[in-house]
């Protein structure tokens, strides 16, 4: 099933991306919307895709939590050297959604009432520059109201975290069907302005963490298909160590459990089925050997057949996107190439996580700290300092223990002068003169 859903995905996409959008007499107008906080790896790069897309007609708000946020002085620049209509939006710190919920509910509240179609970028992904315009003839011209894109990890180094992560990334991307049951990535997706209102999306929103889930659920409860549009595919730098690597992929479960859990319940055998197969086929092998049975080679081929078709499969998805997104070849081949061969142990890492996400609802994201209760509804449990914020506290605690020290050593020095320099009292010296005297006669 999963290697015809493969195939599928990369028929769908290239067949799509031959087909360039049609144009338009009077094209719709459109807001982009792109939520930001922090700086991400390639961050300016990503905003100036945002701001030269090949749409005629649209404009772009940005939103940030306040004007501290590192990424503001950035925005304010690239505002100032385009000629695209843009608004820079503060939206505040959140007190009962998540903060990308928070800045969302923002910069939707007041639209224009001349905007057809929503677009929503996340800021640290890479759009291409038709982007809009495929997503416009999409939703505006088919059938679905509603289509969405996904990322395709770009690792900056061929760490084995960074492309175990990718891995994981490339097979999850290519579920992505022309079915219309697919689940919204909110990093790159749009949606009509009807469909926007009527669905109510702000209200189910508000009180969540996850934007994109959320509103898959209410999009599929209202009965309405989600399109996959496969110009769309977003190029996400990728960077990370393995703690990093076991943090994105275990909050990504536990929103998934705690916001889709029919899907999250659903994946679970599957996850846990493949590496026991993979792996536990040469294990059983090997001890079946031990034992003398005749049969021990049955399980390897169960095995080897498995990791045959896991090897197709990554074939085919690199296929479809190797040549396709917008990034450095050498890091796209470098992927690709781990990802041809390393089933096993892509497969195992993302039980394992998978596992672990099974217990706890506190989860950690863009320096907050949440936890997810009944119904999707969150507490914010504090704010976690940034690796620059806990980088300048340490220096000033260390120039500030520094500083004491130095001063105590003064204060030590100038007391140790002062008894070196006092005058010797009158009687004392007296007394030392006739004890000096005594032991003279004596």
């Amino acid at each position: 099933m999963l290697s015809l859903q493969a195939h599928e995905h990369r028929r769908f996409s290239k067949a799509t991306l031959r087909r360039p959008p049609q144009p338009w007499t009077t094209p719709p107008r459109v807001l982009v919307c792109v939520p930001c906080k922090g700086v991400d790896l390639e961050l300016e790069e990503n905003l100036r895709h945002v701001l030269a897309q090949s749409y005629s007609n649209f404009q772009v708000r940005f939103v940030v939590e306040d004007s501290a946020d590192p990424a503001y002085p950035l925005i304010r620049r690239l505002i100032s050297e385009t000629k695209i209509p843009c608004e820079l939006v503060i939206a505040g710190k959140c007190t009962d959604s998540g903060q990308k919920v928070h800045n969302l509910l923002r910069v939707t509240s007041e639209l224009p009432p001349e905007i057809d179609a929503l677009v929503f970028f996340d800021s640290d992904a890479r759009p291409p520059l038709d982007a809009v315009e495929r997503f416009v003839d999409r939703i505006c011209r088919g059938k679905l109201q509603v289509a969405t894109g996904y990322r395709w990890f770009v690792p900056k180094r061929p760490t084995w975290a960074n492309l175990t992560l990718a891995s994981i990334n490339a097979a999850v991307a290519s579920l992505l069907n022309n079915q219309g049951r697919n689940l919204l990535w909110g990093g790159g997706w749009a949606v009509t302005r009807d469909v926007f209102d009527k669905i109510a999306l702000a209200d189910a929103w508000r009180g969540t963490l996850s934007d994109d889930l959320v509103a898959s659920s209410v999009i599929r409860n209202a009965g309405i298909k989600l399109a996959f549009e496969p110009g769309c595919m977003s190029a996400t730098a990728l960077d990370v160590n393995w703690r990093g690597a076991i943090s994105f992929l275990r909050r990504q479960l536990i929103i998934g459990r705690c916001y889709a859990p029919r899907w999250w319940w659903t994946t679970l055998p599957w996850m846990i089925l493949q590496p026991t197969v993979l792996v536990g086929g040469i294990v059983l092998a090997a001890w079946l050997a031990w034992r003398g049975e005749s049969y021990w080679f049955a399980p390897p081929i169960a095995s080897l057949s498995l990791y045959a078709m896991a090897c197709l499969r990554a074939r085919w998805r690199q296929d479809a996107w190797c040549k396709q997104v917008e990034a450095s070849q050498v890091a796209l081949d470098s992927a690709a190439r781990f990802d041809y061969w390393a089933a096993p142990w892509t497969c195992l890492f993302a039980a394992t996580v998978m596992l672990a996400s099974l217990v706890g609802r506190a989860i950690s994201w863009r320096g907050i700290r949440y936890h997810i209760g009944a119904a999707g509804r969150i507490t914010l449990l504090g704010r976690v300092p940034s690796n620059q914020e806990l980088a300048e506290l340490l220096h000033v605690q260390a120039s500030q223990s520094s500083h004491e020290r130095a001063m105590q050593r003064q204060r030590l020095a100038a007391k140790a002068n002062a008894q070196v320099s006092e005058p010797i009292p009158h009687e004392a010296a007296h007394s030392a003169d006739q004890s000096t005297a005594t032991k003279r006669a004596a």
